[in-house]
């Protein structure tokens, strides 16, 4: 069965090798019961000691939310005292500041909430880094500020308008399918209610710019150009679609 070795707290901190046989000698199991050991391999054990050290840090929210909160988002307290063997921290620094995150990605108000949302309670936790290290106070508040989530939605049909040079009318005719139906955008969703009940109009330009860029009789492609409200794109799916 292991036995578990006992290391005297006077003992300097580094590699420090110790007889294995003295060590053992020293286990109640076998001074309570009259048994010596006489030798055991190795013959010496190489400890490695380190001793504890403090730093502050701030608090941040995950990577895996980060993304979903705006910067009113607010932690109290918003920095916590990390406490860990001195040469984590020194190998931690040397790659960068030091923080911690607040444990909040599983909390199924992020998927349903948009605004204000406060959490009590919540753990923190020291990325890439979780034994031998306790944190004062290990507990915060999460004052979060979720943004709006974008909605999808789909225009029945968008009017194309074409944009030419002065002269190009009386010497072309160019013909184009419009409108354009079935156009998918996505953005915020008070954006696309604007569109939805016609506060803003979509509208796609054709733009020839030169005269001399195009032939006659030969079928070119055109990328259009869309004007949108603020926020909203048209969906990958419309994008992928040939003008």
């Amino acid at each position: 069965a292991a036995v578990q070795i006992y290391i005297d707290p006077q003992i300097g901190v580094g590699v420090q090798q110790l007889l294995t046989v003295g060590q053992i000698n020293n286990l109640s199991v076998f001074k309570n019961n009259g048994i010596t050991v006489k030798s055991a391999q190795p013959p010496y054990l190489s400890v490695d000691i380190d001793e504890y050290d403090r730093r502050s840090v701030p608090v941040k929210p995950p990577p895996e939310i980060a993304d979903m909160l705006t910067d009113q988002t607010r932690f109290v307290p918003d920095v916590v005292e990390i406490r860990a063997p001195q040469q984590i921290l020194k190998k931690a620094e040397a790659a960068g500041p030091l923080f911690v995150y607040a444990d909040l990605p599983k909390r199924e108000e992020l998927k349903t909430k948009t605004g204000a949302v406060t959490f009590d309670n919540v753990p923190v936790y020291w990325p890439g880094q979780r034994e031998n290290v306790t944190f004062s106070p290990s507990t915060v508040s999460a004052k979060l500020d979720i943004k709006q989530r974008d909605v999808e939605y789909t225009i029945p049909s968008v009017p194309i308008y074409k944009e030419t040079p002065s002269d190009f009318d009386d010497r072309f005719v160019l013909k184009y399918m419009s409108p354009i139906t079935n156009v998918g955008i996505t953005g915020p969703a008070e954006q696309i209610d604007l569109i939805k009940k016609g506060d803003f109009k979509v509208k796609a330009r054709l733009e020839i710019s030169s005269i001399t860029d195009y032939k006659t009789n030969v079928a070119m492609k055109k990328p259009l150009q869309w004007e949108l409200p603020p926020g909203v794109s048209l969906t990958a799916e419309t994008q992928a679609r040939p003008n």
